[in-house]
C-alpha cells in the first residue's frame, strides 16, 4: 500500500511554536517505535516545520497527546481545535488529523511547466543565489542526486507519486537500459573532470531538495545526439567543453519527500537553477553574441509539459535504445528582440550566471 504523505498545516505549526509545545525527540521516537511505526532521524523536526512526511507520524503526534506527561501537548491540541469549534475530548483521531493537517503538495504549482512566460513570478530578492543552488560537496552527494532522478522519473512514469523508491528506480533502469550505479559514475566523472556546475543541487530552506544536470557539449556531439545516432550514456569528459552554446539537459528531479524533499519549493528553485546553469555553462551575455542551442528528453508526460512550457519543440528523433523523444530549442542572436520571450530568457540567464565564470 502506498504511503499517505501529509503535512501539518501552517496554522497548526505556528500554534505549536507560539505555545512552546515540543515533545522531545526521545518521547516521540519512543512512542512511534513502541506502536510499530518506527522512527528515522529528523522526522519530528520535519513534521513540526510543516514538511510532508509519512502520514503515520502525524497520527503519532495526535495519539501522543493522550500519553502520561503530555499535558502541554494535549492543551495545545485542545486550544487549537476549540478555535475551530471542535471538541478535542470527543473528536476522533481522523477528524483531528483533518483539522491539523493538509495533504502534502496542496496548492502545489509546477513552476517549470508554467514556463518562461511565468518566470518573473519566481524570484525572491531576499534570497542570495548561492543559497538557491550549488554543486554537490562530495561524490556521495552527487551519487545521491542521480538516485533522486531515477526515483522521480520512475514515479512519473508510473503516475504514482507514492510508488516505492526501489521500484521506481527499477522502472527507470528498465526504460533507460542504464543501471543507476553506472549513471551515478558517469555523472560524477563528467562533473568532476569538466565543471562541477554541470551537476547542481537545488536548495530548499535547510537542505538540497532537487537536482539538475546540464551538459555543455561540443557542437558535433550535440548534433550526433540530436540526430539519434548517439546515446547520452556514452559521453566522456572529452565530449564536453565550457563554455558551450550547445547544451543538453540530461536530468532534472526532485528529492523524494520521504527523504527530506519539499514538493512545493522544488519547481520554483528548480527553474532558477536551470537558468543559472545555462547562463554559466554557455557564458551567456546580454545582448547575445552567438546562437544558443538546447536539447532535452521527454521521458514522461510531465517532462514533456515542462519542455513545452519553455518553448521546446519535438526534434522528430528519439534516443537510441530507450526510445525517448528528443526536444530542442534554439535562440538566434541576430535580430533578437529584447522584449521577446527569447530575449527575456537571455536576460535572465545572463543575470543569473555564476560571476566566477
Amino acid at each position: 500500500m502506498p504511503k499517505e504523505m501529509r503535512a501539518l498545516s501552517d496554522d497548526f505549526c505556528k500554534h505549536l511554536r507560539l505555545m512552546g509545545t515540543k515533545p522531545t525527540i526521545k518521547e516521540f521516537a519512543s512512542y512511534a517505535r513502541r506502536t510499530g511505526r518506527g522512527y528515522s532521524s529528523g522526522m519530528l523536526s520535519r513534521l513540526k516545520e510543516g514538511d510532508p512526511v509519512d502520514g503515520k507520524f502525524c497520527r503519532v503526534l495526535v495519539e501522543l497527546r493522550q500519553e502520561l506527561g503530555q499535558e502541554p501537548l494535549r492543551d495545545a491540541f485542545t486550544n487549537f481545535l476549540q478555535s475551530r469549534s471542535i471538541d478535542a475530548a470527543t473528536a476522533s483521531d481522523d477528524v483531528i488529523l483533518n483539522h491539523i493537517c493538509k495533504p502534502a503538495g496542496e496548492e502545489e504549482s509546477d513552476h517549470i511547466a508554467a514556463g518562461i512566460r511565468a518566470i518573473g513570478l519566481l524570484f525572491d530578492t531576499q534570497r542570495p543565489l548561492e543559497n538557491i543552488c550549488r554543486p554537490p560537496k562530495t561524490e556521495r552527494e552527487a551519487r545521491q542526486a542521480v538516485r533522486w532522478q531515477y526515483g522521480d522519473c520512475g514515479r512519473l512514469l508510473a503516475h504514482d507519486p507514492h510508488l516505492r523508491l526501489d521500484r521506481a528506480i527499477e522502472m527507470t533502469e528498465a526504460m533507460a537500459n542504464f543501471a543507476l550505479s553506472d549513471h551515478q559514475g558517469l555523472a560524477f566523472r563528467l562533473s568532476s573532470r569538466v565543471d562541477s556546475r554541470m551537476l547542481m543541487m537545488v536548495m530548499g530552506d535547510k537542505r538540497p531538495i532537487g537536482m539538475s544536470m546540464a551538459l555543455p557539449l561540443r557542437e558535433e556531439v550535440w548534433w550526433e545526439i540530436r540526430s539519434g545516432h548517439r546515446r547520452d550514456n556514452s559521453l566522456t569528459p572529452y565530449d564536453c567543453t565550457v563554455p558551450s552554446n550547445f547544451l543538453f539537459q540530461q536530468m532534472l528531479a526532485q528529492r523524494p519527500i520521504e527523504d527530506g524533499g519539499e514538493a512545493k519549493a522544488y519547481t520554483r528553485w528548480g527553474v532558477v537553477t536551470l537558468l543559472r546553469q545555462y547562463g554559466t555553462l554557455a557564458n551567456v551575455e546580454n545582448p547575445l553574441r552567438a546562437d544558443l542551442h538546447f536539447l532535452s528528453l521527454a521521458t514522461n508526460s510531465v517532462s514533456r509539459d515542462r519542455l513545452i512550457g519553455f518553448v521546446f519543440t519535438p526534434v522528430g528523433t528519439k534516443m537510441p535504445v530507450s526510445n525517448v523523444a528528443l526536444y530542442e530549442k534554439h535562440i538566434r542572436h541576430q535580430g533578437l528582440p529584447q522584449l521577446s520571450l527569447d530575449g527575456y530568457h537571455v536576460m535572465l540567464m545572463s543575470t543569473l550566471r555564476d560571476p566566477s565564470m
